[in-house]
């Protein structure tokens, strides 16, 4: 991860920080990287408030539990960001959310449900 040199058109370039994205060790780094955040600081913290927790690489979801503490979801959002380069984009809480290939919501009997979903942009180019 020091000596990652690339071209992009007629230019060459030396990467300085990180691994090569798009190299087959790049998505399990990130995600080892990120975990020990996870386990070592978001966990410990705040576990008492996630009732679920999940991330697939770069995507996570959870269901929060503000419990008697109104202003630790905002704590939790810096914590987040709070580790190395990487930066996340925390969304607003909500009932519902579009999250992968999945539709969660939260229905009036208070359970998690789920439907699959489809980006609109999607054309659907397999066989």
């Amino acid at each position: 991860m020091r000596n990652n040199i690339f071209e992009f058109g007629d230019c060459k370039f030396k990467q300085l920080i990180g691994s090569a994205m798009g190299t087959p060790v790049a998505v399990q780094t990130a995600t080892i990287y990120y975990a020990y955040h996870e386990i070592t600081v978001l966990i410990p913290k705040y576990g008492r408030h996630l009732q679920y927790y999940g991330r697939f690489i770069d995507d996570a979801t959870g269901a929060w539990n503000d419990l008697d503490d109104p202003e630790a979801f905002d704590r939790f959002c810096e914590d987040v960001n709070d580790f190395g380069i990487l930066r996340w984009e925390v969304e607003e809480r909500c009932n519902q959310i579009d999250f992968l290939d999945l539709t969660i919501w939260i229905n009036k009997e208070n359970r998690i449900m789920t439907k699959t979903f489809r980006k609109p942009q999607n054309i659907y180019q397999y066989p």
